[in-house]
């Protein structure tokens, strides 16, 4: 686990897409099957993929789950790779209406 020990919301939102790389980066270790951003704040949605290819695991971030979340409860199932593994999977959310095509 790594912080920035940042104490508002603007001090978070504008950390660099430089800084917040790196901070991610510190954060994974060898064992890590996954790495979890999760402060809604923090700009990472463009680093996934590139976090994804370099460590060679998946990235979610708060704002990018809460968004796949949104579009299963909705019946959107499309894959946008450019947002991560999480968006290549197939439908997790149980009960959930078949996505639209």
């Amino acid at each position: 686990m790594r912080s920035l020990d940042l104490d508002s919301e603007w001090a978070i939102h504008s950390v660099g897409r430089e800084a917040a790389y790196r901070l991610a980066r510190d954060a994974h270790t060898p064992q890590a099957e996954a790495l979890f951003i999760p402060c809604t704040d923090f700009e990472a949605i463009d680093l996934i993929e590139v976090l994804e290819r370099d460590l060679g695991v998946p990235v979610v971030t708060a704002n990018q789950a809460t968004m796949w979340h949104a579009l299963r409860l909705s019946g959107v199932g499309d894959s946008l790779p450019r947002f991560g593994r999480l968006y290549t999977l197939p439908d997790l959310v149980e009960g959930t209406p078949a996505p639209v095509r």
